[in-house]
């Protein structure tokens, strides 16, 4: 299915491996761009986004649900 040009979606991220694993395999049968923002996580959870084909966004230390929105 291709990707459309227009629907992203954004997901962030702490210390959430297991949860992205399941979230990103649902997401990947839609056409949307996926952007995970790994808010200082220490699980890995971005090489799962890495592998998915998603977009990363990497905060250093964990800044909050609200920044990773921003």
């Amino acid at each position: 299915m291709r990707k459309a040009d227009n629907v992203w979606v954004v997901i962030p991220s702490y210390n959430e491996r297991e949860a992205l694993v399941h979230v990103l395999a649902t997401l990947s049968s839609l056409p949307v761009t996926t952007v995970v923002v790994d808010d200082g996580s220490t699980d890995g959870g971005a090489d799962v986004a890495g592998a998915s084909g998603s977009w990363i966004i990497r905060h250093a230390i964990n800044l909050g649900q609200g920044a990773a929105l921003q």
